[in-house]
């Protein structure tokens, strides 16, 4: 899994929003339903690779399943990521 460099964080929230990204980051390279559910509020309306694209909240079987059927790991490589006003953005990786 390739990594990004980050700078340093500018406050305890922007180090606990990239730690979050960082932990969604290796759920998905070791296919854990649990370890992607975490951040997410029950009813968190979540737009993803999963038909359906919306969801409210996720559902931990619903999750094992469409990870089961990836042949390679799940990489969410990221060209650049950072926190601005508390929410975390990511630009994908080429």
């Amino acid at each position: 899994m390739a990594t990004t460099d980050l700078h340093a964080p500018a406050s305890t929230d922007e180090a606990e929003i990239l730690a979050l990204g960082s932990a969604l980051r290796a759920a998905h390279a070791n296919k854990d339903p649990e370890g992607i559910a975490a951040p997410y509020a029950p009813q968190a309306v979540i737009y993803d690779l999963e038909p359906p694209l919306a969801h409210n909240g996720i559902s931990i079987e619903r999750k094992r399943k469409w990870l089961a059927t990836w042949d390679s790991p799940i990489d969410l490589a990221a060209q650049s990521v950072a926190v601005q006003d508390r929410l975390f953005v990511c630009r994908p990786g080429r």
